[in-house]
């Protein structure tokens, strides 16, 4: 009975892994198709640069002030679709960038600062469920919001743990019991699920995630703290 148990157990924790390192393989690949896109439109503009620049001065001269303005936004509309955030983690560059154009499309700013070290022992599937499960949960949030829609995620690191920091707007103030978001409707509308497979994924790695709202702006606060280097 035991070792049926343990064969059960280990095809589930087998099984575990296999979605884990799917969902990696497929975030990395839309980090590739992103970055795609974001090389195409930077060749774009460096070949047409001196065009631009010729524009620019042929409707300067003419006095062509307004039309100015609205070809120099175009340009700033361009600029803004080759803009790349880089957190120093391939695999999580692919996350929050994609999550940064997802943002931009429904109007939301996503803001992001600080960086990983270059030598995470963290496995990077872990990584991956952690920080795409925090900002799918931050986004669907913050498009359900008419007001302050503003996601930021922070980086930090201190000797071997890496902090990481995600603050976003609700419409409904969830359901926090001991740090932890509990699993009811206010729960699925405000921050959706996963929020359990996050925890356990934390704790496996010596971390822990816990969350806090702020009722005064109406934000919630998701803090993840992880063993992220081998301690020397």
């Amino acid at each position: 009975m035991g070792g049926i148990d343990l064969n059960f157990y280990q095809r589930k924790r087998l099984n575990r892994e296999m979605v884990l390192n799917k969902r990696c393989i497929e975030e990395q690949a839309e980090q590739y198709e992103f970055m795609g896109k974001v090389n195409q439109e930077t060749r774009k503009f460096r070949h047409d640069f001196n065009k631009h620049m010729d524009m620019l001065a042929d409707l300067y001269d003419h006095g062509h002030i307004d039309e100015l303005g609205a070809y120099i936004h175009q340009l700033g509309t361009m600029k803004e679709r080759a803009y790349y955030l880089s957190t120093g983690n391939m695999v999580c560059d692919a996350i929050v960038n994609r999550y940064y154009a997802k943002c931009r499309d429904e109007g939301i700013i996503l803001r992001c600062s600080g960086t990983f070290h270059d030598d995470l022992s963290i496995e990077m599937s872990d990584l991956c469920v952690i920080m795409s499960n925090a900002l799918e949960n931050a986004y669907e949030a913050s498009c359900q919001c008419d007001e302050n829609r503003e996601i930021q995620c922070k980086i930090g690191n201190e000797k071997s743990l890496i902090f990481i920091t995600i603050i976003n707007p609700v419409q409904i103030p969830p359901a926090i019991e001991d740090g932890f978001i509990n699993s009811t409707k206010v729960d699925a509308q405000a921050h959706g699920f996963g929020t359990k497979i996050m925890q356990e994924t934390a704790a496996r790695n010596g971390g822990s995630v816990k969350w806090k709202y702020d009722a005064q702006t109406k934000k919630i606060v998701t803090k993840i703290c992880l063993m992220g280097q081998k301690c020397k």
